[in-house]
């Protein structure tokens, strides 16, 4: 499942815009420097590491995954995504992490 279709059914299960917007690599690479410095500085820390962020630019459309293997030789059975997503976007409401 592509990101943006990941968004866009989180967006419609829970009634909240999905973000819309990309950000170049060169933009996200000098926020996320910046995060890092004020993590340093406060001892809090980062919301994204840089690290994380050229791990998402070398992986990006290398990430796909098929779960018949683990189906047929391990009997893994696997509920639909959008179960999994409303159950988790309850839990975030359920624990103040979002607004209901």
């Amino acid at each position: 499942m592509a990101q943006a279709e990941l968004l866009a059914q989180l967006e419609r299960l829970n009634q909240v815009p999905a973000p819309c917007h990309k950000l170049p690599f060169a933009l996200l690479s000098t926020t996320v420097f910046f995060e890092e410095m004020k993590a340093r500085l406060t001892g809090k820390p980062a919301l994204l590491s840089l690290d994380t962020v050229k791990l998402m630019k070398r992986e990006a459309g290398r990430s796909h995954s098929n779960h018949a293997k683990s189906e047929r030789e391990l009997g893994q059975t696997f509920r639909p995504v959008e179960d999994t997503l409303r159950d988790e976007a309850a839990w975030f409401r359920g624990n103040g992490y979002s607004k209901p």
